[in-house]
């Protein structure tokens, strides 16, 4: 069904013909040919009064709705697509027909908001230690700022500790205000327990390891905590994996922010539910990892995690003169660190190319700001809707 287009015209006429009771058929030529492939064909009633066609469990969106569908799942609190092409398109594709791949890449990529908190593509690390078991996890710490999340009501800094299983993937949170592990009111010993607690129940194996880096949270009554549970403590200088899952987390979180949807703690549980359904490097969500056996998982997980990463997705096609772009506001050599979810490494301003190079590789040039590179520089069309629509929840808050 995929290859088919969906109009309008031919939706509604589809719809009207099931509404009036009767089955489609060879004889009904004046259907559209698609209609005639639909094996379980229903129309159930949407919000507002609207009437959709549906094909067992997706929905069939007409070709001039596809950016209304998506705009509604990316501002919507209800939702758990994740705010990326391949995850993205993944959750899409199970739940919608026509809505492309490359429809949604092409949406995201107009989306100022995601345009801003856009990293950069890393090289590839070096060869880690293979996991072959689920409940070997990597545990790690995260500040919050209340100046990050104004608007929201936050008083006052606060916490994170994030656990996340490698094989699986599969990421849990707690937030609290201190970091202290020694004091009697010690707020990361209880925050941990219930996190090893949910995270037992879910992976339905005994947590054997945890690895977190040398900090005083993970001292005092948690060390003790450890011992008590039989969990292995392993000190590292840093977890690539949850530190990725770190970077992933906070980047959705104040995407989420961004978009005005919800409170502080429903933000927290959205960005934690869509990363849970974001496909990891064994081509699974974290979320159905699951349920899949540990063998199954781990061939694909050692396997592939070691290969060169690849430019993809929004902001990174092949660039020509009168594209609009964003460029990183210091140089590379000057941006070892940044935090992407404050969105505060690319410029706001939106630039045309006005040049190329002629080297190779090619350098771009953006008229009063100079010459720059290819991964100084993304892709950032408009989306003047969105961005609209975002600015009147704004306006609604305040």
């Amino acid at each position: 069904m995929n290859r088919y287009k969906f109009e309008a015209e031919g939706i509604r006429k589809v719809i009207a013909h099931l509404r009036g009771g009767a089955k489609i058929t060879a004889a009904d030529i004046g259907l559209p040919k698609w209609a005639h492939k639909l094996k379980s064909p229903d129309v159930r009633k949407l919000a507002h009064g609207r009437h959709a066609l549906f094909e067992g469990d997706k929905q069939i969106v007409a070709v001039g709705e596809v950016e209304n569908v998506l705009r509604e799942l990316m501002l919507s609190s209800e939702s758990d697509v994740p705010l990326s092409r391949d995850s993205g398109y993944y959750v899409i594709q199970k739940r919608y027909l026509g809505i492309s791949r490359r429809a949604l890449m092409t949406f995201l990529g107009k989306q100022m908001h995601l345009q801003l908190t856009q990293s950069r593509v890393a090289e590839a690390g070096r060869k880690g230690r293979e996991v072959h078991h689920k409940g070997v996890l990597e545990a790690d710490l995260i500040e919050g700022k209340k100046k990050d999340v104004r608007g929201l009501g936050k008083g006052y800094d606060w916490y994170w500790l994030t656990v996340i299983d490698r094989l699986t993937g599969y990421l849990d949170v707690e937030t609290f205000r201190r970091k202290t592990a020694k004091a009697a009111d010690a707020m990361v010993p209880p925050a941990m327990e219930r996190i090893l607690d949910r995270m037992e129940a879910r992976l339905q194996t005994p947590i054997k390891q945890l690895y977190s880096d040398d900090g005083s949270e993970f001292k005092g009554r948690t060390k003790t905590l450890l011992i008590d549970r039989n969990i292995r403590h392993i000190i590292v200088a840093r977890g690539n994996r949850v530190e990725k899952a770190n970077s992933t987390f906070q980047r959705i979180f104040y995407r989420l922010y961004r978009l005005k949807r919800g409170t502080f703690g429903q933000l927290t549980q959205q960005a934690l539910a869509m990363f849970n359904n974001t496909r990891t490097i064994h081509g699974q969500t974290p979320t159905e990892a699951l349920n899949v056996d540990d063998r199954t998982l781990a061939t694909p997980y050692n396997q592939r995690r070691q290969k060169p990463a690849i430019a993809k997705g929004p902001g990174t096609r092949k660039l020509r003169i009168g594209d609009p772009v964003r460029y990183l506001l210091k140089p590379r050599h000057k941006l070892t660190f940044y935090k992407t979810y404050r969105g505060s490494h690319y410029s706001l301003e939106t630039i045309p190319i006005a040049a190329l190079s002629k080297d190779v590789p090619t350098r771009y040039h953006l008229g009063g700001i100079g010459w720059k590179h290819r991964d100084e520089l993304i892709f950032a069309p408009h989306d003047p809707i969105t961005d609209e629509l975002v600015r009147n929840k704004h306006h609604a808050r305040h």
